[in-house]
């Protein structure tokens, strides 16, 4: 077992750390995962370190070819699940299921369950600007082939339309948008936003209310003419088991790292399909592992009506993998290749063993 740095630039911050995980079977076989590492998104990189050094004593020697007996015994090592360590505990599982697949010779989709071969539609993230400053990332999206992309608001309702009037006027009614309030909004606000964003055929309002107002995500979700989606409201696995049964959204983000690995998010994906709810994957600042082992588990997934966001790898400055196949606003699970279907890239640095 080891770990890596690696480092994302993106928006405000000068950079953003990962930490790359490898398991390694007796075989020599790898399986790889990651895990943020950047203050306020996640533990810094020396604490995760640390979590994950905890966590060896289960994985080394353990058979990789049962990775949910495995994450049990992990989860064994603490007196409870403390939900901060939920994204340390997603990376070790998905570096053992991508191993685990890599050791049976199939790809993590057909080792999850997917008999799904079409190709999952992403979308362009756009940065929150000024709409007078918006043209130039939009056209980059365009001439990326962008099929869907999503707009950033601050809950100034006339600013947010102007700048969604202005991303709906160059990239025309054939692509796909999705807004993001990040909860700045207020309920009454929220809903004349909501309503005038239907009108502009947006297809989802991520999170417009303050996290913690599921009733007033219900009262928004029961009223809103278009899809309301829980992001911030639902960081751990008991925070979606929350929002579904509330109906605090028609939509909710999944991440891995929030629920703590592959199965907990499936079970949230399932419990959404059960209640008449839909899901679609959220971003995640990660190399091109992460989204290649998302991208095979939403291939195992019923099928979403919205675009995922799993493109986000392609704004590292020094992704050490490659393999994930993107383009026009598609991204094609590779079923021929075994795990993820990705691979290090030869100068992709050293790792740190732990494993001892």
């Amino acid at each position: 077992m080891a770990a890596g740095l690696l480092r994302l630039k993106f928006g405000e911050f000068s950079h953003i750390d990962s930490v790359v995980l490898r398991v390694t079977s007796e075989s020599g076989e790898n399986g790889y995962g990651a895990i943020e590492a950047t203050p306020p998104i996640a533990l810094p990189a020396d604490a995760v370190l640390a979590v994950v050094k905890l966590f060896r004593a289960a994985v080394v020697d353990a058979d990789a070819l049962d990775p949910e007996s495995v994450m049990k015994s992990v989860d064994n090592l603490l007196f409870d699940l403390n939900y901060s360590f939920n994204p340390i505990r997603a990376g070790i599982d998905c570096a053992l299921h991508d191993l685990a697949a890599r050791i049976h010779g199939v790809s993590l989709s057909t080792y999850l369950g997917s008999q799904v071969t079409e190709p999952i539609a992403v979308l362009d993230l756009l940065p929150l600007e000024e709409p007078q400053l918006m043209d130039a990332s939009i056209m980059q999206a365009l001439n990326g082939g962008a099929r869907a992309v999503k707009v950033k608001m601050n809950g100034d309702t006339g600013r947010d339309m102007d700048r969604v009037s202005r991303v709906r006027e160059l990239v025309g009614p054939d692509v796909a948008i999705v807004c993001d309030a990040n909860g700045s909004y207020e309920r009454d606000a929220a809903l004349v936003a909501a309503n005038r964003l239907a009108e502009k055929s947006v297809v989802v309002f991520e999170q417009p209310l303050a996290r913690r107002d599921i009733d007033g995500m219900a009262w928004l979700t029961s009223n809103a003419s278009l899809a309301i989606e829980a992001d911030e409201s639902v960081l751990s696995m008991g925070d979606a088991e929350t929002v579904v049964a509330r109906g605090g959204a028609a939509c909710i983000s999944l991440r891995i790292a929030r629920f703590g690995g592959i199965a907990q998010t499936m079970q949230v994906a399932r419990l959404c399909q059960e209640n008449d709810m839909t899901f679609r994957f959220g971003a995640m600042f990660l190399p091109g592992v992460h989204d290649a082992i998302a991208a095979s588990l939403a291939a195992a997934l019923p099928l979403s009506p919205y675009p995922h966001e799993l493109a986000m790898h392609r704004l590292f400055a020094n992704d050490p993998f490659e393999g994930l196949e993107l383009s026009d606003g598609l991204l094609r699970v590779d079923t021929d290749r075994p795990g993820a279907g990705v691979d290090l890239k030869p100068d992709h640095g050293d790792f740190i063993d732990i494993g001892a």
